[in-house]
């Protein structure tokens, strides 16, 4: 591989993953099939998030919040509006088109498990 060759490589685009740790008790739902994805991402792109992202951190934390609920919705968000670049207080997708401003933070006393 050349020098020239190597300077055109691309990165993968960023992700939510990249900034957004997610919280164990998130992977007890499973993901869905690429295909649902798409579909909730572009029923999201014309008719706006219904259901807020809820993150979490532990009490006293000073600690990143970590997403609890929500992780299909962003990738979908992802898979059919493009790559989300932040989070609060509104959900961001590269370009900075704004999703909506349905994130929330569930009080230090949830369980997350629960």
């Amino acid at each position: 591989m050349t020098d020239s060759a190597s300077s055109t490589e691309i990165n993968p685009a960023p992700s939510w993953r990249d900034f957004l740790p997610v919280h164990p008790a998130a992977n007890l739902f499973p993901l869905m099939s690429p295909e649902e994805l798409r579909k909730l991402g572009e029923d999201i792109d014309k008719n706006g998030l219904k259901l807020p992202i809820a993150l979490w951190r532990a009490p006293g934390s000073e600690a990143p919040a970590q997403l609890l609920d929500g992780r299909n919705r962003l990738d979908a968000i992802e898979a059919a509006i493009g790559p989300i670049v932040s989070i609060l207080p509104y959900i961001v997708v590269d370009g900075g088109r704004l999703i909506g401003s349905k994130v929330v933070e569930a009080g230090h006393t949830v369980d997350p498990y629960s």
